[in-house]
C-alpha cells in the first residue's frame, strides 16, 4: 500500500529521533554483512535484514564513502559505524523507524524523503525555525507531487506484487541491479544479500546457509534432505548434498531470495528458505523486431593467469505482440593457481564454463501466455580450491600457503546440466491458473587427485577414485491463484 504524506517541518523528525531515546533497553542485535558502495544500497540492505521502516532524503542515496558493517550489532550501533565521518546521523525511533538526516542544516530547504520498508513516499518541507523552535506546532501542508519509484515486481507468493508489499524477508534483484553489482555467480550473490552465507569449496560445490540453516540435513544413513529450495524458472534444481550448482547470472530478469521457512509455498525442502532465478523473456511489445546485448570482461588471477568472459543475448520478435524468441549464449574461463609438480603442470584448479538458453514466448490473447524455456551448460573444473593442513608442511606461517601436489593423475571434473520447462498461464479474472512442467538433469564425471584429501600422504595417490553421478528430476505443478488484493 502506498500513501502520500505531507510533513510540515523538521520538528517532526526531531521529535521522532528524540522518541528513539526512550526505546526499550532490550534492543535486538542482528548479524550484519553490509559492504555496499553507496549509502542508499547500504540502507536497503539494513532495511532488508531488520525489517524496519527507513526515512531518508533521496538525494543522500548516491552518497559514497560509507563504512562496512560486519558482525553482530544493534541497529543504532550499525548506523553509527555506517555513517561515521559521512556528515549524516541516524537513529531508531520507538516505533521502529530508522531516520537518517544531515548532521546540520544551515538554511531552509525542500527535500523529497524516501521511505522504504512499507512502500511509503512523502514530501518533506523543511524550515530552520521549525527545527529549532517548533513555533506554533507543526502544520500539515498540501501534499506535494509525488515522484514515482520504479517497483520491483516479484512472485514470491505466486502472485505478482511489489517486493515492498510482502511482509516476509525477501530480497529481490532485477537485471539492472545484478549487472551494476557485478554479480556473476552465487558467491557474488551471497555477498550482496544479508543473512545468506556460502561455504565455497570451488565451482559447483557450494554449501548454502540462510540464517544459519544449511542447504541439507542427514536424515538417515547416507540419505540427505534439502532444506533450501533452489529453482530456475520455477523448476527445482537443488541438490541434497553440499554440491549446489552455480548458474550464470547473465540475462536473468531477476533473482529472489526468501529467508526463513517457506514450506507453505515450496514444500518441506524449503525449511531454510528459497532461491529463485528467472530468465528474461523476449519483449513482444517492442517496436524492434531484433535487438540484443553483448557483455564481456577481463581480469587476472594472482599467481595465475588471465580470466575472461563473453556473453550475448538476442531477442527475435517473429509476430509482434504474439510470438518471440530470446537466445542467450555465454563462455567463461577462470585461470587457476595450484601447480602439479608431479606432472609439471601449472594452474591446475582452472574453470571453464559454456552454455546457453532459449526462451519461446507465445501470447495468442491478452489472457493466455505459453512459455517454453531450455537451459544447457557444460563446466570443466580443475582441482579443488582448498587443501588439507597436513600437506602445507613448513610453509605454515608464511605467505606461501599453497602446497604443490605430487600426484601423477591429472584432475578432471565435468559438470553438465540441462533444464527444460513449459509454462501455461491463463488469467480468468479473479483467478489465475498456471501449469508448469519441467525436467532437470545433471551429470558429473570426476577424477581428481586433490591435495585437499591426502590423509597425510602428501598427494602421492589419487585421493578420490573416478566416479560418475547423475540426477534426473521431472516435476509438474498446477496452481490456481486468487488475486484478493488488486493493484
Amino acid at each position: 500500500m502506498r500513501r502520500s504524506l505531507a510533513i510540515g517541518g523538521l520538528a517532526a523528525v526531531a521529535a521522532i529521533v528524540a522518541a528513539g531515546a526512550q526505546a526499550s533497553e532490550a534492543t535486538p542485535q542482528y548479524d550484519f554483512n553490509i559492504d555496499e558502495e553507496t549509502l542508499g544500497e547500504a540502507l536497503t540492505s539494513l532495511n532488508e535484514l531488520t525489517g524496519a521502516q527507513l526515512l531518508y532524503p533521496n538525494d543522500l542515496a548516491k552518497t559514497k564513502g560509507v563504512h562496512p558493517v560486519i558482525g553482530r550489532h544493534t541497529v543504532d550501533e550499525a548506523l553509527s559505524i555506517l555513517l561515521e565521518g559521512t556528515g549524516f546521523s541516524g537513529g531508531l525511533t520507538k516505533s521502529g523507524v530508522i531516520v537518517i538526516t544531515a548532521a546540520s542544516v544551515s538554511e531552509p530547504q525542500e527535500q523529497e524523503i524516501g521511505v522504504t520498508g512499507r512502500g511509503i513516499k512523502a514530501s518533506f518541507l523543511a524550515g530552520v525555525s521549525t527545527l529549532l523552535f517548533g513555533a506554533g506546532g507543526a502544520v500539515a501542508q498540501e501534499p506535494a507531487e509525488t515522484s514515482v519509484r520504479d517497483e520491483l515486481v516479484v512472485t514470491a507468493r505466486f502472485r505478482k506484487e511489489s517486493v515492498q508489499d510482502i511482509g516476509g524477508s525477501v530480497t529481490a534483484l532485477n537485471e539492472e541491479q545484478i549487472a551494476r553489482s557485478g554479480i556473476s555467480d552465487f558467491e557474488d550473490l551471497a555477498r550482496r544479500v544479508a543473512g545468506v552465507e556460502l561455504l565455497d569449496r570451488g565451482p559447483n560445490t557450494n554449501e548454502i546457509n540462510i540464517r544459519g540453516v544449511t542447504n541439507s540435513i542427514q536424515v538417515s544413513g547416507n540419505v540427505l534432505q534439502p532444506l533450501v529450495s533452489i529453482l530456475v524458472d520455477d523448476i527445482a534444481v537443488a541438490s541434497a548434498s553440499a554440491a549446489q550448482r552455480d548458474f550464470n547470472f547473465f540475462d536473468f530478469d531477476r533473482v529472489e531470495v526468501l529467508r526463513g521457512p517457506q514450506p507453505t509455498y515450496f514444500g518441506e525442502g524449503a525449511m531454510g528458505g528459497a532461491i529463485r532465478y528467472f530468465s528474461s523473456d523476449p519483449d513482444l511489445d517492442s517496436d524492434k523486431l531484433m535487438e540484443g546485448t553483448i557483455s564481456g570482461g577481463v581480469s587476472a588471477t594472482n599467481n595465475g593467469g588471465v580470466n575472461y568472459r563473453v556473453e550475448n543475448a538476442t531477442s527475435l520478435i517473429l509476430v509482434p505482440g504474439k510470438l518471440g524468441v530470446r537466445l542467450v549464449g555465454f563462455y567463461r574461463k577462470d585461470d587457476g593457481y595450484i601447480d602439479n609438480i608431479g606432472l609439471g603442470m601449472d594452474d591446475m584448479n582452472d574453470f571453464k564454463s559454456v552454455g546457453g538458453r532459449a526462451v519461446v514466448l507465445y501470447r495468442p490473447t491478452d489472457d493466455l501466455t505459453v512459455r517454453f524455456a531450455a537451459h544447457i551448460g557444460r563446466d570443466d573444473i580443475g582441482e579443488l580450491n582448498f587443501i588439507e593442513p597436513s600437506t602445507i608442511g613448513s610453509s605454515v606461517g608464511t605467505e606461501d600457503l599453497i602446497a604443490p601436489s605430487l600426484s601423477l593423475i591429472d584432475g578432471l571434473n565435468e559438470d553438465d546440466f540441462e533444464i527444460y520447462s513449459g509454462k501455461i498461464s491463463y488469467d480468468a479474472g479473479p483467478v489465475t491458473i498456471e501449469s508448469i512442467t519441467g525436467y532437470y538433469g545433471r551429470k558429473r564425471e570426476a577424477e581428481t587427485f586433490s591435495s585437499a584429501y591426502t590423509y597425510g600422504f602428501e598427494g602421492f595417490f589419487n585421493a578420490f577414485p573416478p566416479f560418475d553421478t547423475a540426477s534426473n528430476l521431472l516435476s509438474s505443478d498446477l496452481t490456481a491463484i486468487a488475486q484478493t488484493r488488486g493493484k
